[in-house]
């Protein structure tokens, strides 16, 4: 796609916009592609009308225009869960007719589903070209083989997170291996460094930036750390994040006062710059951000060896520590290692931070613009 290319029109969808990975993911690159190429359209749609005024403000200030359900969302009151539940069926028939009928009526050229192939019987009857992003891991996206296998077909391109998600891919689709594209989530540096500058808790602390469900797996680190704590009574464990696993993580927790429960920061940077390692504990993921963030602020990380990007990111134990996911007396004697300086922690640092550019924006961004151009002039699947 040209310079004299960029007044096209392209719709991102997403379910919802709750600060996450995704979300993130999508904030960076919507900021990218508005700055870089500001005659290029960009609109979003979301389902989910309860909308925080701070991703209001992002889109204004882009002049980005976000399009919004008005149909209701699930409630909390039981008596009105159960109304909502004999209703759903008619409320879905209208939402995908609303969706379908207003995403035609703006004319795009180009449909972005930012959430796998959530908006698939939504969008495969418009004529446009298609691309659907996948921020999962390969066994999770197995998981769901049949819904898979049921989407791919509406879409011109399939954009996943990790050269191992592509690989993978492709030895169990070989029929649309020419549609599967590895394309690395990127950062902004400059951001990140400069947001770290916020004040830190006191004392050496290990900490971990997670959303608190059972996939995360911060039981594990939990019970890494009772355990690697014996040996080092002053070490402090900071959780950082919120989840239905809240509760249970804090009881696990009960008793210790040195781990620390500091909530939802929707950029934790200074925590991270400021800990003696950073770690990820997931039995799945799709690309782990904070293990890049963790580089760009000179913070050793330590991650599960799950499926599918910490490897990778991490070059295979080159750029940080790995471990068996769900192995706590594994990551106990890591802990051990790290805060006793048992290994070389600035190799692996250094060797994090000289080999950042592999998710630098300019890249990536390339990726994608040279990704929608090719699209443009490709027809489009529809149904």
């Amino acid at each position: 796609m040209t310079k004299s290319d960029m007044n096209k029109k392209i719709a991102f969808l997403v379910p919802d916009l709750v600060m996450g990975g995704v979300t993130k993911i999508l904030l960076y690159l919507l900021d990218e592609l508005h700055t870089r190429y500001p005659d290029l359209k960009l609109d979003v749609w979301t389902l989910d009308s309860r909308i925080d005024t701070y991703f209001v403000d992002f889109f204004e200030k882009r002049n980005i225009a976000l399009h919004i359900s008005a149909l209701p969302q699930k409630p909390d009151v039981l008596l009105k869960k159960i109304k909502y539940k004999i209703c759903n069926p008619i409320r879905k028939i209208f939402r995908k007719w609303w969706l379908r009928n207003s995403i035609s009526h703006q004319h795009y050229d180009i449909l972005v589903d930012f959430h796998h192939f959530t908006f698939a019987s939504y969008i495969k009857k418009i004529k446009v070209p298609k691309v659907a992003w996948i921020h999962i891991s390969f066994p999770a996206f197995m998981a769901d083989n049949k819904h898979a296998l049921k989407y791919i077909k509406y879409y011109n391109k399939i954009v996943c997170l990790s050269k191992s998600f592509e690989t993978d891919f492709k030895n169990e689709y070989p029929g649309y291996a020419d549609k599967i594209m590895c394309i690395y989530n990127f950062i902004d540096k400059n951001k990140i460094i400069n947001n770290a500058n916020l004040p830190n808790h006191n004392g050496k602390y290990f900490c971990i930036v997670s959303r608190l469900d059972n996939d995360k797996d911060v039981a594990t680190v939990i019970t890494a750390f009772k355990i690697f704590q014996g040996g080092a009574p002053d070490a402090k464990l900071l959780v950082v994040g919120t989840g239905e696993q809240d509760k249970t993580l804090r009881l696990m927790a009960k008793g210790y006062p040195n781990i620390n429960f500091v909530g939802k920061i929707n950029e934790p940077y200074s925590i991270i710059k400021n800990a003696v390692a950073n770690i990820l504990s997931s039995y799945n993921e799709g690309f782990a951000m904070t293990l890049i963030e963790s580089a760009v602020l000179g913070t050793l990380a330590i991650s599960s060896n799950c499926k599918s990007g910490p490897s990778e990111i991490l070059m295979n134990g080159n750029a940080g520590i790995l471990f068996e996911p769900g192995n706590a007396y594994e990551l106990a004697q890591i802990m051990d290692k790290v805060w006793f300086n048992k290994i070389d922690i600035n190799k692996l640092i250094t060797t994090a931070t000289q080999n950042l550019e592999r998710f630098s924006a300019h890249n990536n961004v390339k990726q994608i613009i040279d990704m929608f151009g090719k699209l443009y002039f490709e027809p489009a699947y529809s149904a």
